[in-house]
C-alpha cells in the first residue's frame, strides 16, 4: 500500500519551518510533493532536496489551489493515496504511519482542541466551524478543520476538488460526506507552540468557511447516508 502513497505539502512563505517538516516526512520513504504557492521567502530553496517534487505557483493563490495542483500531479504519477499535511509545523510527520494503517478513503486528523496549548481564539473558531460543518455534512464531526488528511484516489476522482483558500478543504469534506463517504478520525499530536507562521486568518477564513456552509444548506433527505468505503490493498 505504501508504494502508491504520496505526501503532499502546500507551502506559502514556510521557509522557517519547511526544512524541519520535510526532514520528518522523508524518514517515511514516501514520494513527496511540495507546492510553493507564490512564496516570497526561501520556501522553494528549502524544498529542493532528493525525493521531493517541487511545483510552483507564480503568485499566491491559496491553500485550496495549491492542494488541487498537488493532487493532480500526484495522481498523474500513479498515486493511489494522497496524505496532505501543513508546512508550518503544526502537523507532526511522526503521525504519518497512523494514516498508513487505515484503508479509509477519507481519514482526517483529530486534534485535542481543549489542550492548553491551543489559543483561545483558535479553539473558539474551530469549535464553531466544526459545529456548522457537522450540520452541513449531516454527521457529527470532532474536528472539521484539520488539514492533516488522507484521501484515496477513488475519492479524489469522484468528488471534485475546488480551488480557493482554507475553505476548499471544508468543501471537499462536505461534498464527500454527501455522496456517502464516512470519515475515519486519526488522533494526532496537537501542536501550536512554536507554530508562528500559520497563514490561517481567524476572522477572514472563518467567514469564508461560514459562507460555504450557508451556501451548501442542510443535507437533503435523499442523499445517501455515509457508507463504508475502503481502498483495496
Amino acid at each position: 500500500m505504501t508504494a502508491s502513497t504520496h505526501v503532499l505539502i502546500p507551502a506559502y512563505n514556510a521557509g522557517r519551518s519547511l526544512a524541519t517538516v520535510l526532514g520528518g516526512v522523508l524518514r517515511h520513504q514516501l514520494p513527496v510533493t511540495v507546492v510553493n504557492d507564490g512564496s516570497s521567502d526561501d520556501t522553494a530553496a528549502q524544498a529542493q532536496r532528493p525525493g521531493v517534487a517541487l511545483l510552483h505557483h507564480p503568485e499566491n493563490r491559496g491553500k485550496g489551489w495549491a492542494i488541487l495542483t498537488g493532487v493532480r500531479s500526484c495522481l498523474s504519477r500513479g498515486a493511489g493515496t494522497v496524505i496532505c499535511l501543513d508546512a508550518d509545523g503544526q502537523h507532526d510527520p511522526a503521525d504519518i504511519p497512523k494514516f498508513l494503517q487505515t484503508d479509509a478513503d477519507l481519514a482526517i486528523g483529530m486534534r485535542n482542541l481543549t489542550a492548553p496549548t491551543v489559543p483561545a481564539l483558535r479553539r473558539f473558531s474551530n469549535g464553531m466551524s466544526t459545529l456548522f460543518v457537522s450540520r452541513a455534512c449531516g454527521v457529527a464531526l470532532p474536528d472539521a478543520q484539520c488539514g492533516f488528511r488522507r484521501y484515496s484516489r477513488r475519492l479524489l476522482e469522484e468528488v471534485p476538488l475546488r480551488g480557493g483558500r482554507y475553505e476548499s478543504e471544508t468543501a471537499l469534506l462536505i461534498d464527500a460526506c454527501r455522496v456517502g463517504y464516512s470519515p475515519v478520525w486519526v488522533p494526532i499530536a496537537t501542536r501550536y507552540e512554536g507554530v508562528n507562521n500559520s497563514h490561517y486568518r481567524t476572522f477572514r477564513d472563518t467567514i469564508r468557511i461560514a459562507r460555504l456552509v450557508i451556501g451548501a444548506g442542510r443535507p437533503a433527505e435523499q442523499i445517501n447516508r455515509p457508507r463504508q468505503r475502503t481502498e483495496a490493498r
